[in-house]
């Protein structure tokens, strides 16, 4: 069987002209998105930062900088780093499923079963929710471990692994095991070009931090209907038909 080839010109270009009509609107839902979480972040990690014994260990060594081995004996000590991982983990849960059903919602304009916004994007089983998260937990620490031997494999699984979320999402029936079997042949023969597509990626984040911050939340929309165009073209190299892919 002859794999598809993914090409990022037409990915970029398919992208652009989606993002040209849509970038304000989801601009607008990544900003929501963000601020929602930072003021998660701040409000679970205030009874932390409260505490007589932050004040005490902590505040007391404020004019050491980072570089200074106390200041983070006393961070440690001071009990802020829990509040913190706290924090993070409950927001991540709390916002997930904002970002993976506008994630739906980007995915079905791609597929032309919408033409704008819709919040039926956001209408998926629980249990669609479940298996997305779990996809991202699963690929999020194979490709830790990848990251700890030297970097190189870390950077091959997350090109390889980098659409099992996309095909739970479009074909929200499948296994979890079933999409990420389905990405793995999909990228077969890829690996490279996805890779050139990850730094396209960073680079058009970067560009969007360089304009006031405020670009990066239409760098991301950009980004994301790139990656489901790139999405689209490599689909037809999956080989087994234990999904009913929709056309």
């Amino acid at each position: 069987m002859t794999n598809n080839q993914l090409y990022i010109s037409d990915a970029l270009s398919n992208g652009w002209n989606l993002w040209k009509k849509h970038c304000l609107l989801f601009a607008v839902a990544f900003f929501g998105i963000s601020t929602i979480t930072y003021f998660l972040k701040v409000g679970i990690e205030l009874p932390f930062s409260l505490t007589q014994l932050n004040n005490d260990l902590f505040f007391q060594n404020k004019t050491h900088t980072i570089y200074d081995p106390i200041y983070w004996e006393s961070y440690f000590k001071s009990g802020q780093w829990v509040g913190k991982f706290v924090a993070s983990f409950i927001s991540s849960i709390i916002i997930y499923p904002f970002i993976t059903g506008l994630e739906n919602c980007m995915l079905n304009i791609n597929k032309g079963i919408d033409h704008e916004f819709s919040l039926k994007g956001y209408k998926m089983p629980i249990a669609t929710y479940l298996k997305c998260f779990v996809i991202d937990f699963i690929v999020g620490t194979i490709c830790m471990v990848g990251y700890l031997f030297f970097i190189i494999p870390g950077i091959y699984l997350n090109a390889r692994l980098i659409f099992a979320k996309t095909c739970q999402l479009d074909n929200k029936e499948a296994d979890i095991t079933e999409c990420i079997k389905r990405s793995w042949e999909m990228t077969n023969g890829n690996v490279l070009t996805i890779i050139g597509l990850k730094i396209l990626y960073f680079g058009i984040k970067l560009l969007g931090v360089m304009v006031c911050c405020i670009g990066l939340y239409f760098a991301l929309p950009l980004t994301q209907f790139i990656h489901n165009d790139a999405y689209f073209q490599l689909k037809g190299n999956i080989q087994t038909n234990t999904i009913e892919y929709q056309q």
